[in-house]
C-alpha cells in the first residue's frame, strides 16, 4: 500500500453514525500521510478523498478551529483561553461543531459539554458557497431529501 515510492493517491471514506469527529479526522490522515513528496515525485499533488459532506467540511473546519488556537497562542493566549475562545470568539469558519452529528471523542456528551464551553461568532445568515449549492442540488429532489 505504501513505499518510499508509492503511496495512496485517493481514497474512499464512508464512516457509520457511530464513528466519532476524532476517528473522521484520523481517517483522513492515513491516507494523506506524509508522503506528499513522493506524491510530487510520482507528478500527483494531492490525495483525492471521496466522502461525506459534512465529514469533508468536519476536517476543514477542524483545521481552522486549531490554526486559530495556534495563532492566539503565540500572541499570548493561554491555552486555556485560546481553546475555548473566551477572551474573543472564535470565528465561524472554525466551528467544526456545526458540521456534523458527530461526537467529538470516544464519550458520549462530549460534544454537548464542549459546544456550551467553547465560545464561536453566530453563524452567519447568509448562506456559504457550499450551502448555496446544496441548496441547488437538493431542494426539489424528495428522494436525495430522504436519504439525509
Amino acid at each position: 500500500f505504501r513505499s518510499n515510492k508509492r503511496v495512496p493517491t485517493h481514497m474512499l471514506m464512508a464512516l457509520g453514525r457511530g464513528h466519532n469527529t476524532s476517528t473522521v479526522i484520523q481517517t483522513f490522515g492515513r491516507a494523506t500521510c506524509n508522503g506528499r513528496s513522493i506524491l510530487k515525485e510520482n507528478g500527483i499533488q494531492h490525495v483525492k478523498i471521496l466522502t461525506t459532506r459534512s465529514d469533508y467540511r468536519i476536517g476543514g473546519y477542524i483545521q481552522n478551529y486549531i490554526d486559530e488556537v495556534g495563532q492566539r497562542e503565540k500572541s499570548g493566549e493561554s491555552y486555556a483561553d485560546a481553546v475555548t475562545g473566551s477572551n474573543k470568539k472564535l470565528p465561524h469558519s472554525a466551528n467544526f461543531l456545526d458540521q456534523s452529528f458527530r461526537e467529538i471523542g470516544r464519550e458520549r456528551g462530549l460534544r454537548r459539554q464542549y459546544g456550551k464551553e467553547i465560545n464561536f461568532e453566530d453563524s452567519p445568515r447568509e448562506l456559504s458557497a457550499d450551502d448555496i449549492e446544496l441548496k441547488a442540488e437538493l431542494w426539489d429532489q424528495k428522494d436525495k431529501q430522504a436519504l439525509l
